[in-house]
């Protein structure tokens, strides 16, 4: 009796064991294919911030601009810009996130072809004007820049030798706005192609432009109250 007692705790515990071991195994096997899944999503989100940043190395995204564009969760993108940055991919600065230019420039992906062809499609003028006299490229970017209008919201920047251009997109982010800086003149234009997003553009064009006009009216007054008083202000 006490050898088939000792018998059956000896099977029980080794059955115990076994299960144990089993379930250890399951444990492992599912912990590893978890890690695999999110070093996978990590390198994803890693190749799109890239691609995005390497259509242009002279773009600059706000964090919000990077979200609309790339659909990211908030904390999905913080992680990955953070390991950009410590990598020396990509560098913040107060215009926002960027490639790092001192980095070769990455080749391209097909995601990033497919992206470009999608953002540098047919853009249509919505309007084309001087910058008034008494105010500056520099002095529109400030104002203008991280600012929304109607249902655009901002995106970020793009530094070349020939000017600047300020982006914003829809909120469904199924168009986008730039407004370009060239010499003495402002260009808007818009990708827009259903009525009700080339409405929207419009709008949000219009509104710049009275940003635009604010601003000169201020700087004007600044310069000259008395001037701008008698409304002289454009003599």
């Amino acid at each position: 009796m006490i050898t088939e007692s000792l018998e059956d705790n000896n099977t029980d515990m080794l059955a115990a064991a076994a299960m144990r071991t089993h379930a250890k195994g399951i444990f492992h096997s599912v912990l590893q294919e978890s890690e695999r899944q999110l070093d996978q999503e990590l390198r994803n989100n890693d190749n799109k911030i890239l691609s995005l940043l390497n259509q242009d190395s002279g773009s600059y995204y706000s964090f919000k601009g990077l979200m609309r564009k790339l659909r990211l969760h908030q904390q999905s993108l913080a992680r990955a810009l953070n390991r950009l940055e410590r990598c020396g991919l990509v560098t913040r600065s107060s215009n926002g996130y960027r490639l790092n230019l001192s980095k070769q420039q990455l080749r391209p992906s097909r995601d990033q072809e497919l992206n470009g062809k999608y953002s540098q499609g047919s853009f249509n003028l919505l309007l084309q004007t001087y910058i008034p006299k008494g105010i500056t490229g520099r002095d529109i970017m400030k104002a203008l820049g991280g600012r929304w209008f109607g249902k655009l919201r901002w995106i970020g920047l793009t530094e070349a030798e020939t000017g600047h251009s300020m982006h914003w997109t829809n909120e469904e982010n199924s168009f986008q706005v730039n407004l370009k800086l060239i010499w003495n003149s402002v260009v808007i234009e818009s990708n827009a192609v259903s009525n009700s997003d080339k409405a929207e553009a419009m709008i949000g064009c219009f509104k710049m432009f009275e940003q635009i006009t604010k601003i000169l009216q201020t700087t004007l007054r600044n310069k000259d109250p008395k001037k701008f008083l008698h409304g002289h202000f454009l003599s």
